[in-house]
């Protein structure tokens, strides 16, 4: 069950110019096979910029974020911030994996560009019933219609990444349900010796 208010103001329902103030609760809902509940959902915010908390008591999907999206014209930006402790294997999104930790996020997209930096610190994972601690792991890369690239820095690992490919072969990639950062982790959790397949 979702309840709560949702109120609405502007043109030709434009998100870009409507004024939106909404408050929205999860009480049970089933995604994956999976009863997200316990999520409260703020939004508020006029003229293409809004503010928003995520709260969730949800065992699976503990969390306290917040952020702020800005629309404008064709570009479009947005920031997220807080705490979350996330089963992945409940939820079905990767194996039988938990991490938790503090999320400092940012991104920004304009045709055919996407830049975005992701800041992890505090991080907890566990997976096959060993728990790894890491200070930080940050992440920023770049994405156009031909070449993606970027940064990475954990504790045990300093590289910068070049790719050939497309947005669209990256959503192939995600969508086939695995990919080269994953198996990097997997490494690192299961043999204790970090390497990225190339």
């Amino acid at each position: 069950r979702i309840s709560g208010t949702i109120n609405l103001a502007g043109k030709e329902f434009a998100p870009a110019n409507m004024k939106i103030n909404s408050s929205i609760t999860i009480d049970s809902a089933v995604y994956r096979g999976y009863n997200w509940h316990d999520i409260n959902i703020d939004i508020k915010g006029d003229n293409g910029s809004y503010n928003y908390l995520i709260k969730s008591a949800d065992p699976s999907f503990e969390s306290d974020l917040a952020g702020t999206v800005d629309l404008k014209d064709s570009i479009i930006t947005g920031n997220i911030s807080g705490y979350f402790n996330l089963d992945a294997g409940k939820l079905k999104f990767y194996g039988n994996m938990t991490a938790g930790g503090n999320l400092d996020a940012e991104m920004e997209y304009f045709p055919g560009n996407i830049l975005t930096r992701i800041s992890l610190k505090d991080i907890s994972v566990r997976k096959n019933n060993e728990t790894r601690d890491l200070d930080h792991f940050f992440l920023a890369f770049q994405s156009n219609d031909s070449l993606v690239s970027g940064k990475i820095e954990t504790d045990f690992l300093n590289a910068d990444l070049y790719c050939s490919g497309s947005i669209a072969d990256l959503k192939k990639i995600y969508k086939e349900g695995r990919y080269r950062g994953i198996s990097a982790v997997d490494s690192a959790m299961e043999n204790r010796i970090p390497y990225v397949i190339a």
